[in-house]
């Protein structure tokens, strides 16, 4: 098609190709490799190494104008400030033509200080050389803070015997890995709103700051807020029936189990005797909120011991919930503690929103949870299986394993009906066991009918985070005596890069014990090449939205992409598979590119097992 190659090396970044040599194909290039990363561009042929291209990202994190970066040296944001160790070893990779990541302080357009990682890779031309440089910016001032108060509490706290008169401000102890203020002068208490009186958590004055900053903060994210005021139920009978003192113990007790049950982004306050206020925030959907909730009233509901005294404790829960603009921090409260009544009336033991229309909804989403708990346990879920075609000859030698429910009033449901619902519920490890164990049954089928072929089992991100995805596949590979060449894993890229990185240690031990590990969905969350290099990966799958459209009529440039694409994948040694594929137009397109594998309704919709085709 006349279209301008560009080519990838596993030892370096992108290598210009022929015909691509110059300042204008390397930003293209970079530009659509890493269009949503933090990065820039620098000249290294240039006087003083200018940069020749800024992300707009990068202009958002050091609030200077792109066209105030471009034209400058990278070493303009340390200012005067450059006698660093970082500066150093980029100099000295520069000269030995190799890629480093340094960590150097840098200032923001306001002077800010903020600690930058930078990810420097040299551009290599025909002859070799490095033509020009790509950075890549990640702010983590957070860690290098969080490193810098954990050396100064170690300093602080080995100097106790020293001068009182400072701690006599503020002294926090950690006890049991647990941050909790066990003592505070008054000035302390005043100054940030905590109350050692409350058991170290919040006062009503910083909650109400705490609400309005996260409702701000969902303002700006589009995510929701939801604030839960929990009451434990019958309370009064232990004060009156025992003593104070167990009280105070009992409420200790359920204040620690609370903390364990929220995210770091969460605040936990005491309102009075017995009454907990909860915000959660930052939640990404409204239905978000009822997993929080079943593991508050779980933790509560544990049974409680003290001495020779054992209770059955339960809470009720009432909550409201803000998706969109600021509403007062006393009218949610308020909010609340209507729902909290309700609760107390009707829902004893669990809870209820004050808006009703929220209310039933979330019921209904609850009795649908319930539903897919019975599914899974009663075999109402069916696989289907959608080939994997291997472009040059045809042959089928591995499928998809995708997953139905049969519905017993809806019918037929596919997975966009239900799955991301079984995310939301925390069922995702359960759903993987169940698809993997009827997987590995129909793979040893085949095998025994001696048509053997790799099945593909897609892993979600909560499964991968949590669950023990290594002992689960060992223990039902060994039920069937399967050899784990015949499974394999789809990780998608929609899975968070914090998540993927944290897993490559789990995904490495797969790949130890024989089985496959391919990356699904490959191009819609922009991966950057360090972390492509870093993942334990047999296989890359480009997502079906590069391919959707593909025909003779396809821009040349987007042919150049999924070209580049596909280099990308075979210089990783990966084996590279195409989704969506609908036409024999784009069948041979793609096996014109060098792609390996072909997958979609062209060859085969998803169909029980003993309809998969022998060949396309």
């Amino acid at each position: 098609m006349g279209a301008k190659r560009t080519e990838f090396s596993l030892d370096s970044e992108p290598a210009l190709g022929p015909g691509t040599e110059g300042t204008t194909a390397v930003v293209e290039a970079t530009m659509r490799l890493f269009g949503d990363e933090c990065f820039c561009v620098s000249d290294l042929n240039g006087v003083g190494h200018p940069v020749v291209y800024a992300s707009p990202k990068l202009a958002e994190l050091t609030g200077f104008q792109t066209d105030e970066v471009v034209g400058r040296n990278l070493g303009f944001l340390m200012r005067n400030d450059t006698d660093q160790e970082g500066e150093r070893l980029l100099r000295e990779a520069m000269v030995a033509g190799r890629p480093v990541t340094t960590v150097v302080r840098t200032y923001r357009a306001d002077a800010s200080l903020m600690w930058l990682e930078q990810r420097h890779y040299p551009v290599h031309g025909e002859g070799g050389e490095a033509t020009h440089l790509l950075t890549l910016f990640r702010d983590v001032s957070d860690e290098v803070h969080a490193d810098g108060a954990q050396a100064m509490q170690l300093e602080l706290s080995g100097s106790l015997e020293g001068d009182g008169r400072f701690f006599s401000y503020a002294l926090l102890l950690h006890d049991d890995g647990r941050n909790e203020v066990a003592w505070a002068s008054e000035a302390w208490q005043q100054l940030t709103g905590y109350g050692v009186g409350d058991l170290g958590l919040p006062n009503a004055h910083l909650l109400e700051d705490r609400i309005q900053q996260a409702q701000l903060q969902a303002r700006r994210n589009g995510t929701t807020v939801a604030l839960a005021i929990l009451d434990l139920d019958h309370f009064r009978f232990v004060n009156q029936t025992f003593s104070q003192r167990h009280g105070d113990r009992l409420i200790a007790e359920v204040s620690r189990r609370l903390r364990r049950t929220l995210r770091r982004t969460d605040t936990l306050a005491r309102l009075d005797g017995d009454a907990f206020a909860l915000l959660l925030a930052d939640l990404p959907t409204p239905r978000a909120v009822l997993p929080a909730l079943d593991k508050v009233l779980m933790a509560v509901r544990e049974p409680y011991a003290d001495g020779s005294l054992t209770l059955n404790l339960s809470a009720s829960i009432g909550v409201d919930m803000q998706r969109s603009g600021v509403r007062a921090a006393n009218q949610l409260l308020e909010r609340a503690g209507a729902a909290l009544l309700r609760a107390k009336e009707t829902s004893r033991g669990g809870f209820r929103f004050f808006d009703d229309e929220t209310d039933v909804a979330m019921r209904s989403r609850i009795a649908v949870e319930g539903e897919l708990r019975r599914a899974i346990a009663e075999d109402q879920l069916v696989l289907h299986y959608q080939p994997r075609v291997q472009l040059d000859d045809g042959t089928i030698k591995s499928v998809e394993a995708l997953v139905r429910w049969l519905h017993p009033v809806r019918g037929l449901l596919k997975p966009v009906d239900f799955v991301p619902l079984i995310e939301e519920s925390q069922l995702g490890p359960q759903l993987f066991e169940w698809v993997v164990e009827r997987a590995c049954r129909q793979a040893k089928r085949w095998q025994r009918q001696r048509t053997p072929r790799r099945v593909a089992v897609n892993v979600s991100p909560s499964t991968l985070a949590h669950a023990d995805i290594g002992g689960i596949v060992q223990k039902i590979l060994a039920r069937y005596d399967l050899h784990p060449g015949l499974l394999e894993l789809e990780i998608s890229e929609r899975t968070g890069h914090e998540t993927l990185a944290m897993s490559s240690d789990k995904l490495s031990e797969m790949r130890a014990m024989g089985m496959h590990v391919a990356l699904d969905d490959f191009g819609v969350a922009h991966s950057s090449l360090t972390q492509l290099r870093a993942l334990p990966l047999d296989g890359l799958k480009i997502d079906r939205s590069f391919v959707s459209k593909l025909d003779s009529r396809t821009p040349s440039q987007d042919v150049d992409l999924l070209r580049a694409i596909i280099a990308l994948g075979k210089s990783l040694r990966l084996r590279v598979t195409a989704e969506g594929i609908e036409t024999r137009e784009q069948s041979h397109i793609l096996r014109t590119l060098n792609c390996d594998d072909g997958q979609g309704f062209l060859y085969s919709h998803p169909v029980p097992a003993e309809y998969v085709p022998a060949s396309a």
